[in-house]
């Protein structure tokens, strides 16, 4: 009975998500900025500068996202990052045309690193949508991690990109799915290709319902996308619901701390939402002095 009147629910938002999208306005995209400061940011990054985009879901804004592209390049990004998401439900047709432009024009603003979100994960032409994006200069991490440098140091960043490979059946949380030892095994197999002394280390991954084995791990900064900023918003500023966090969910948008690890959920770009405005996350780090 909960998983059928999760799933009502939810169709009735994609149907006014839908609706509400035409209206003047409605895909005014907002920006929120970040600064994050820590002993651990490498001298030669202190005022490294980038963006992060999420769940994009092939959606247009303004012709041949002529607008999207316009707020990337005002933000004057060093690097750009998406936390997944690409996609609406394939890559094909209509969809694929738009990212392929999409994807073009961003790289024109600056090097881009991406990694798969749940929507990519279950396409059925994810391998095509892998090679074309690498073909265009992007970089997808599937559980995997490089260094970034920045020109004139040896300096390093770590970024790292986790591959979501589960899909629960219903908007429960991830203990009901039964999966969480699993995912716990397959990102700490990650973090132990690291070496013991790791650099700062940036970390995409798709979804914020896994913030304690983030924590858990000793990530330093993580992206994460979603839950569409809770997909409608309560009063009193509560999010109505969110996918593998259930109605009520705690991880929807803004920054979250624990411990060492900070992660930022954006509300994203596309996908089903009602009054929740697209979001881009403009980042900068400081380096803080010991």
């Amino acid at each position: 009975m909960k998983e059928t009147s999760i799933k009502i629910l939810r169709a009735v938002l994609d149907v006014g998500e839908r609706a509400l999208e035409k209206l003047p306005g409605a895909d005014w995209i907002t920006f929120r900025g970040y600064r994050f400061e820590s002993e651990r940011i490498p001298a030669a990054f202190d005022g490294f500068r980038f963006v992060v985009l999420a769940d994009v879901h092939a959606r247009l804004f303004g012709t041949k996202n002529a607008r999207l592209i316009r707020a990337i390049r005002n933000c004057r990004p060093e690097i750009i990052l998406c936390a997944g998401d690409w996609i609406r439900t394939d890559y094909s047709g209509h969809d694929a045309a738009i990212l392929r432009e999409l994807v073009t024009d961003i790289r024109e603003i600056a090097p881009l690193y991406s990694i798969l979100g749940n929507h990519e994960g279950r396409a059925d032409h994810k391998d095509e949508l892998i090679r074309d994006f690498t073909d265009l200069g992007v970089r997808i991490l599937q559980d995997e991690s490089i260094q970034i440098d920045r020109e004139g140091s040896k300096d390093r960043l770590l970024l790292t990109g986790l591959y979501p490979s589960y899909e629960n059946s219903f908007y429960g949380s991830l203990r009901e799915s039964g999966i969480g030892p699993r995912i716990r095994e397959e990102y700490r197999n990650v973090m132990r290709e690291l070496p013991e002394e790791r650099p700062f280390q940036i970390v995409l991954s798709h979804r914020p319902e896994l913030f304690e084995l983030y924590t858990e791990l000793g990530m330093d900064l993580v992206f994460s996308g979603h839950a569409h900023g809770g997909l409608l918003k309560l009063p009193g500023g509560r999010r109505l619901l969110a996918p593998d966090q259930g109605l009520l969910p705690t991880y929807t948008h803004g920054a979250y701390q624990k411990e060492r690890t900070t992660m930022v959920v954006s509300q994203g770009l596309g996908g089903p939402r009602i009054g929740i405005r697209p979001e881009i996350i403009v980042c900068e780090l400081k380096r803080k002095e010991q």
